[in-house]
């Protein structure tokens, strides 16, 4: 339908965590998904705005505490 989404695979998460990532803009706002099940598999992740990303965390839901991160140039 045209609008904008990320596409996020976890491999190797334990099976007993469920994670969350907080996507980072350009412009310096920031984002969080909904939470997922627990252990891998991959996720849309639909983006209301279509602004430069520059950077994902994932995170232990319920946490703030970093488990992956990525960065853009």
């Amino acid at each position: 339908d045209g609008r904008a989404v990320m596409v996020v695979a976890l491999v190797g998460a334990p099976e007993d965590v469920s994670y969350y990532c907080r996507i980072r803009f350009a412009d310096g706002s920031t984002v969080d998904s909904e939470s997922w099940p627990a252990g891998n598999g991959a996720w849309i992740v639909p983006l209301d705005d279509a602004h430069e990303i520059t950077s994902v965390d994932v995170l232990p839901q319920g946490t703030e505490k970093v488990w992956s991160a990525a960065e853009f140039s």
